[in-house]
């Protein structure tokens, strides 16, 4: 659908675990560690917003689609929060599987209401315990939280009146 209004991006808050440019992998629910020689091309928060901005755009869904830096007048804003972003082994022997979880919230302004949220999980299991096998299972489960993040900030019920 294609609606006119104007949709934000805010900037993507992460725990410092993860707002950083080094692959985590945890093997227990209470530890975080990183992959040794191996990165992200920036840290998690802006190469997550910079991929939804893309998606946002090629989507066709808003009439527009902007940072909190760059649009002046906006209808709704979209907050993110990274809960989830590492490779998690469930087993000694298995190669990881590539978590990402995603808390949305949909705001509208000027009030900054909340008028909707949701919290998008997806898990991609690596086919290797390898860097590059790991890398292509974060892009995959990552492909499919961004997509589910546009469909479901598009199609949202809270945004009906707004359909041209």
């Amino acid at each position: 659908p294609h609606l006119a209004a104007q949709l934000t991006i805010d900037s993507i808050s992460a725990p410092a675990g993860l707002d950083t440019e080094r692959i985590a992998l945890s093997r227990s629910p209470v530890s975080i560690d990183y992959f040794a020689g191996a990165a992200w091309t920036d840290r998690v928060p802006p190469m997550l917003r910079t991929t939804l901005v893309q998606s946002f755009e090629n989507s066709g869904a808003f009439s527009a689609i902007a940072t909190d830096t760059f649009i002046p007048r906006t209808d709704y804003l979209l907050g993110i929060e990274v809960r989830d972003f590492e490779a998690v082994y469930d087993s000694q022997t298995a190669p990881p599987k590539a978590t990402v979880v995603l808390s949305l919230k949909l705001l509208k302004l000027p009030e900054r209401r909340i008028i909707a949220q949701t919290v998008i999980r997806t898990r991609q299991p690596a086919v290797a315990n390898a860097i590059p096998q790991v890398v292509e299972a974060f892009n995959t489960a990552l492909h499919q939280a961004i997509s589910e993040t546009v469909a479901w900030t598009a199609d949202n019920a809270a945004l009906s009146a707004r359909r041209r």
